[in-house]
């Protein structure tokens, strides 16, 4: 992985680590629970899109050589 992408990365991590959290910590009060799957659609598909950014942006992977 470049270092290029480190940022991306991290944004991604973070926000699907807050993610699981929300839905599932004890410590955190009942009304902020994520249980919808509207609520976590977006996010997810925001974190995913992070996560394949290095792996959609290759230009080796591009290239259609056989």
């Amino acid at each position: 992985m470049s270092l290029q992408f480190k940022f991306s990365m991290i944004f991604a991590t973070l926000f699907i680590v807050g993610m699981v959290i929300l839905a599932v910590a004890p410590f955190i009060p009942y009304s902020w629970h994520i249980t919808d799957f509207v609520a976590i659609l977006p996010m997810a598909t925001v974190a995913a899109s992070h996560l394949l950014l290095p792996l959609a942006l290759n230009p080796a992977l591009m290239t259609f050589s056989w």
